[in-house]
């Protein structure tokens, strides 16, 4: 039996999306001047309207950002069919991508964030073109180079239906720099591969963008404890 929800039929959905999607590139440190224009341009009410006016792939746009010394560029696309996830509309998404980074050559990397009604079989094709430990070397500092392809991620209208950040149970998150890694890493003398495990597939490590080989900072906060400082070092399940 499907409870899938009508997505289309629901006005309020997409607007609690768009406001999850500036959530995640706020939580990610993507450009705020960009940011509070594509809310300017995109008002809740605009943005409803416009997915419904629209046709299969529904809206893009971009952003940029830092990371280790790397100027990403990260380009979202907004899908709103979901019963017609063919590898057809894949790989328009992928010429679509390919354009824009033919005409933004300046970035070292590129991801692609898709927003789409459900998986299907639509998550298959996006697992089948990452390559994810090259993107993460590269991504990490470890080899600086422009990528080919870009990293693509995936997201459901499911998971962006709330803010897992503000979930009650779930602690501070930050992604840490190169560099910041590293005076911690000296100054506690610690061994990176002893640190405890945290997978690149965690739904808060998704939201902030975290990469295998990166360090998250978990800031904890009890009533009998005060607060707790955790390590972990992000890794893939192939690990």
């Amino acid at each position: 039996m499907n409870i899938q929800p009508n997505y289309n039929d629901n006005l309020d959905l997409y607007t609690i999306i768009f406001r999850n999607i500036i959530n995640l590139l706020k939580a990610r440190k993507c450009n705020s001047e960009r940011l509070d224009f594509i809310e300017t341009i995109y008002s809740l009410e605009e943005f409803s309207k416009q997915m419904n006016d629209s046709e299969e792939y529904g809206i893009s746009f971009s952003i940029t950002r830092k990371f280790n010394d790397n100027n990403i560029l990260t380009i979202i696309f907004i899908l709103k069919n979901s019963t017609e996830m063919k590898k057809k509309t894949f790989i328009t998404v992928c010429e679509k991508t390919k354009d824009i980074i033919n005409l933004e050559e300046k970035y070292d990397l590129y991801n692609v964030i898709l927003v789409i009604p459900r998986y299907d079989k639509f998550f298959k094709f996006v697992e089948e073109v990452n390559n994810i430990k090259e993107y993460g070397n590269v991504f990490n500092g470890k080899e600086k180079k422009r990528l080919e392809a870009p990293y693509y991620e995936c997201f459901s209208f499911t998971e962006l239906s709330f803010n897992i950040l503000e979930h009650k149970y779930v602690p501070e998150h930050i992604l840490l720099e190169k560099e910041e890694s590293k005076k911690i890493i000296e100054k506690y003398s610690l061994n990176i591969s002893q640190l405890p495990r945290i997978y690149v597939s965690d739904p808060v490590i998704r939201f902030i963008g975290g990469m295998k080989g990166s360090i998250v900072k978990i800031i904890r906060t009890g009533y009998e404890t005060g607060i707790s400082i955790y390590l972990r070092i992000i890794i893939s399940k192939a690990d």
